[in-house]
């Protein structure tokens, strides 16, 4: 993903999250969210309605796969001791957070330019305030 993403063509990255990463939702990682949620801004608001609904999309998948585990990671303090791997974790998870929050604000100053557009807006906010 990291060299489709390198390649700076967002019908590839579009072509790659539609037939890849959607229809195999086990290949998602948080690596792979914190590698996505970057370049999904640019696809909310690009002119092609195909590229701002996998956009909205794909944010949508990643609150309903790892919202819980984002939500969880980011409230409860690290514990005692040292735990490298929750560390990590937590990093990443907060990071991915920021990403969201991030989206979120961009999401509500999105306009709709039809109706499916307007319905995903709606999913894409309802979706969001999981995350609260």
């Amino acid at each position: 993903m990291e060299s489709v993403i390198g390649l700076g063509d967002k019908s590839v990255l579009v072509d790659m999250i539609n037939h890849v990463f959607c229809r195999k939702q086990s290949f998602w990682t948080l690596d792979l969210c914190l590698l996505v949620l970057p370049e999904l801004k640019e696809l909310i608001y690009d002119n092609k309605e195909s590229y701002v609904q996998c956009g909205c999309n794909v944010i949508k998948l990643i609150i309903k796969m790892f919202g819980p585990v984002i939500k969880e990671n980011i409230q409860s303090p690290v514990g005692h001791g040292i735990d490298l791997s929750r560390e990590e974790r937590c990093e990443k998870c907060q990071n991915c957070y920021s990403h969201l929050i991030s989206l979120k604000e961009e999401a509500f100053k999105l306009k709709p330019t039809s109706e499916p557009i307007s319905r995903l807006i709606r999913d894409l906010k309802n979706a969001f305030s999981r995350l609260n």
